[in-house]
């Protein structure tokens, strides 16, 4: 396991949160319960006035949770100011609250939608594009093309989410570990079947670390019984949907060890060194009728090459953004000014840059209306100024 990260993880009472954390007390038979997270882990909510806590959570705990979310702005309520805390979750709100909490940066906006029924004017796609460029989330079906927004999110799905937040490195499980996790709340082979095995080591991470724990069912009925009692019994349900309460008790942990991990920059950003010399080209037409200060545009690498320290290959397609920060005339030319600030590789990590690059028009008589792809752009990178 990563020091750091354990370390954290331990501080947080995140490891310990499947064995340690005290069970709720069930109202009703036939009740479904969860562990709460432990007291010295709650933060102390202090709402701004504009912001009314909602009425409908009944334990003092997940208030907290809660008000500390709406706080922070990573959750919102729905529009009769309730919460419903055990109503499902859908898998665009889970995207927009685990995307708040991460600490993600706004990727770049394509005009172009990647999944067919999350069009880029939808008030999830930010947070669904950033997680899908970080391999966080990806087509739920093979094949289908689709989020699929406003279906549920199931529980193993949002753990791997959750998960898949981290660098590869912040958890390690070796295969014995990942399964003995696995089955520890799992006893159903048909449970557990509907997590693909490419899933199955994410997922167990975010069992291992606390952040989705078992749900405590009592008065039900499971005749073949091997953790517990009949009628009192701990299992993942990874295949039930995730309840509103259920996500917010994770989106909070993860919240958590990202203001702990890296204080004011929950996402810290790596930078690329001055004086690399990069061929670029536009990855679609820019128009001179279209250019308009502030505007993005956006470029991809012609060639692979390879930075030294730190080291990074980055291949030949690695996306470029940049941003149009003077339009200037002169005579029949006019030239656009553009800042470049970040690169994205095909592996969906983010860097930020320094380059300028100028884009020369000729619109008199059609001579160069217009930028496209294939033509070569040069660039050098300059040192990036202390913030």
């Amino acid at each position: 396991m990563n020091m750091k990260f354990s370390a954290l993880l331990l501080s947080s009472g995140l490891i310990s949160g499947l064995l340690q954390a005290p069970l709720m007390a069930a109202d009703p038979p036939h009740a479904v319960i969860q562990a709460t997270l432990p007291s010295p882990f709650l933060p102390q909510p202090n709402l701004p006035t504009s912001i009314t806590a909602p009425t409908d959570i009944p334990l003092q705990p997940d208030q907290a949770i809660v008000d500390h979310l709406l706080q922070k702005g990573i959750l919102t309520l729905e529009p009769d100011r309730q919460f419903h805390p055990q109503a499902p979750i859908t898998r665009a709100e889970y995207a927009q609250w685990l995307f708040k909490a991460s600490g993600l940066l706004v990727p770049f906006v394509s005009e172009y939608a990647y999944f067919r029924d999350v069009p880029t004017d939808h008030p999830a796609y930010h947070a669904i594009e950033a997680l899908r460029m970080r391999r966080v989330i990806h087509d739920r079906k093979a094949g289908d093309g689709n989020f699929h927004p406003d279906d549920p999110i199931k529980r193993s799905q949002a753990g791997v989410m959750l998960s898949r937040t981290f660098s590869e490195a912040w958890l390690k499980l070796s295969e014995a570990e990942v399964n003995t996790v696995l089955t520890q709340y799992s006893w159903h082979s048909k449970d557990l079947n509907t997590v693909p095995l490419e899933y199955r080591a994410d997922l167990a991470k975010s069992i291992y670390a606390g952040f989705l724990i078992p749900v405590h069912h009592i008065g039900d009925q499971k005749p073949d019984l091997l953790h517990g009692d009949a009628g009192h019994y701990l299992s993942m349900d990874l295949a039930a949907s995730l309840t509103r309460l259920d996500a917010a008790r994770m989106i909070y942990q993860r919240a958590l060890l990202a203001e702990q991990e890296q204080p004011g920059n929950t996402w810290q950003v790596p930078r690329w060194p001055d004086g690399l010399e990069i061929v670029i080209s536009p990855t679609t037409a820019i128009s001179v009728q279209q250019l308009s200060v502030g505007q993005s545009l956006y470029f991809a690498t012609v060639s692979s090459f390879t930075i030294a320290a730190p080291h990074v290959d980055v291949p030949r397609g690695t996306r470029l953004h940049g941003k149009v920060v003077e339009i200037e005339k002169s005579g029949a030319t006019i030239h656009a000014q553009v800042a470049l600030d970040r690169a994205l590789l095909p592996s969906g990590d983010t860097y930020n840059l320094n380059a300028e690059t100028s884009l020369l028009f000729k619109p008199d008589k059609n001579q160069q209306t217009a930028i496209v792809p294939g033509e070569n752009i040069h660039i050098i990178t300059q040192p990036i100024s202390a913030p």
